[in-house]
């Protein structure tokens, strides 16, 4: 397989028509260390991020949609608390009708992660990666992460599902590289964390 599903090619197109740079399917073997740490479980990436930054992780929505079907669509950047550096961009899909009024109203604030809002109210659910991929970025996702051409970054298309299976969301996830070459904090639209 050369290029990701077609469900999470569609959620990138929606908000970057133009994507986000050259992407290769890989296996979750080829992640190279700590990607795969990050990258390659059954779990949240809000929770695995706090972790490797230890501090907690904020959530920017760069674009969201709310279609007449009860799809919740946006497009996010997470960021460190402490300084507003990028850790992650990602491409949700949110079926609404998953979660009860209260959850569905606190997520289209779009002010906590939906992983830590799934983490604190404990709810039972659980990650299914779909694929891993490798993307050389454009210059837009070069820019958002502060990052110089050339440089390989990875992510994954993943599912959440509750624990009996309803779907919550269809995530496409891109780490930033994880090694001391990036350039720069990320200012996405100049907005930091808030």
């Amino acid at each position: 397989m050369s290029a990701i599903p077609a469900e999470f090619s569609s959620l990138i197109q929606m908000f970057r028509p133009d994507g986000v740079g050259q992407v290769s399917v890989i296996d979750s073997a080829e992640l190279p260390t700590p990607a795969g740490r990050l990258l390659a479980h059954n779990g949240d990436m809000t929770s695995r991020l706090e972790a490797l930054h230890c501090e907690g992780i904020c959530l920017h929505v760069v674009n969201s949609v709310v279609e007449a079907n009860g799809r919740y669509l946006r497009e996010v950047v997470l960021r460190k608390a402490s300084n507003s550096f990028a850790v992650e961009y990602g491409v949700i899909e949110i079926v609404l009708a998953s979660f009860d009024a209260r959850l569905r109203e606190e997520i289209e604030q779009g002010k906590v992660p939906l992983g830590g809002i799934l983490n604190r109210e404990r709810l039972n659910y659980f990650s299914q990666p779909q694929c891993f991929f490798s993307v050389f970025p454009n210059s837009w996702m070069q820019e958002s992460f502060g990052v110089r051409a050339g440089v390989e970054l990875y992510g994954r298309c993943n599912i959440l599902k509750r624990g009996d299976g309803v779907l919550l969301a269809r995530i496409v996830e891109v780490l930033p590289s994880l090694v001391p070459n990036q350039t720069s904090p990320s200012a996405v639209n100049g907005a930091g964390c808030r």
